[in-house]
């Protein structure tokens, strides 16, 4: 039987690539900047948008082909699996400096109930939910699918503004409507229309003024400008790659492995970014924002490598980023 080609298209593994390093980044202020994480400027931007946007480019490749019952559950596994292994990984290697005094019963427990307080990576299992809850949707509504993801979307938020302030549930709404986003993306085409230029340039005006009014308290102080930060960020991003995604230098082939191996990335990064906090790499205070990008290229690298070799063992690869499909959510492959 001959082998199905699949065409990519560069411009969403640039997208993908910008994201990945942008977590990655920010996730090196955090372990490596030795306190200037929540005053820096350049940290609270990019975090505004880095996880926001892999959710978006979740959204827009989630249900772009026919999904059954069987492929829904391959994707659970996808994310589910990567989760619960890089997790207890980290527990076991890391447990005396981020999980001193809690129990692996208890550390099991909250990756149920708590995700957020004791896993890195949440972010799987908060999209394995949302891909269940958008399964049904486009299943119970067929072309209404977007209404009803609308619809469950203002349902969630009024519960966790007016019934219950839990802050797995406010993230859970807060990254359904990124998804959202993606997903009437590809529905609708959005990024193909005439219109998303104005609308890229008026986001990234807004963008602008709201984190310069805010960007010291944008962090803590959540609320509706947090929120108009986020949605105009990816708007912005998504438009700015579009626009530069046309010049050769975007299109090198290391961007582009990148942003095909983001699952992979994302999973492996806080191996060595943990590693490289232990081994108090310098970072200066003279050029603190230099220096974390330079760590950041470096965990990417390391992060790659270690993939690398785990694709090349049987069955492993499965278990630690979960089973590979033409579609991944966080990797066209």
């Amino acid at each position: 039987m001959a082998k199905t080609m699949i065409f990519r298209n560069p411009f969403f593994d640039i997208l993908k690539a910008v994201a990945i390093f942008m977590v990655v980044m920010q996730h090196c202020y955090q372990y490596l900047s030795d306190g200037i994480y929540e005053s820096c400027a350049i940290n609270q931007s990019i975090s505004l948008i880095s996880v926001p946007l892999f959710m978006m480019v979740s959204g827009y490749f989630m249900f772009s082909s026919k999904l059954d019952i069987t492929k829904l559950f391959q994707r659970e596994r996808s994310l589910l699996l990567p989760f619960m292994f890089w997790s207890l990984i980290y527990f076991c290697i890391f447990h005396s400096i981020f999980y001193d005094g809690i129990t692996l019963a208890e550390f099991l427990s909250n990756l149920l109930t708590a995700p957020y307080f004791c896993s890195q990576l949440w972010f799987f299992r908060t999209l394995a939910i949302i891909t269940f809850i958008t399964y049904f949707c486009k299943k119970l509504s067929g072309h209404n699918d977007v209404i009803s993801l609308s619809i469950v979307f203002c349902l969630i938020t009024a519960v966790s503004i007016l019934i219950t302030k839990e802050f797995a549930l406010q993230s859970l709404t807060g990254n359904l409507g990124y998804f959202i986003i993606g997903y009437a993306a590809n529905k609708y085409s959005f990024f193909s229309a005439k219109w998303f230029p104005a609308i890229g340039k008026i986001c990234i005006v807004a963008f602008l003024t709201t984190i310069t009014l805010k960007i010291n308290h944008i962090q803590s102080g959540g609320g509706i400008l947090f929120k108009i930060c986020n949605y105009t960020g990816i708007i912005s991003m998504t438009w700015i790659i579009q626009k530069l995604s046309g010049f050769q230098v975007f299109n090198s082939r290391s961007i582009l492995y990148l942003g095909s191996h983001t699952l992979e990335v994302y999973a492996t990064h806080f191996l060595w970014a943990f590693i490289l906090m232990l081994l108090k790499v310098p970072v200066s205070s003279q050029i603190p924002d230099i220096m974390i990008i330079l760590w950041s290229l470096t965990t990417i690298v390391l992060s790659l490598a270690t993939a690398s070799i785990i694709n090349r063992i049987p069955y492993i690869k499965t278990l630690i980023y979960g089973r590979p499909t033409s579609r991944t959510v966080l990797a066209v492959r």
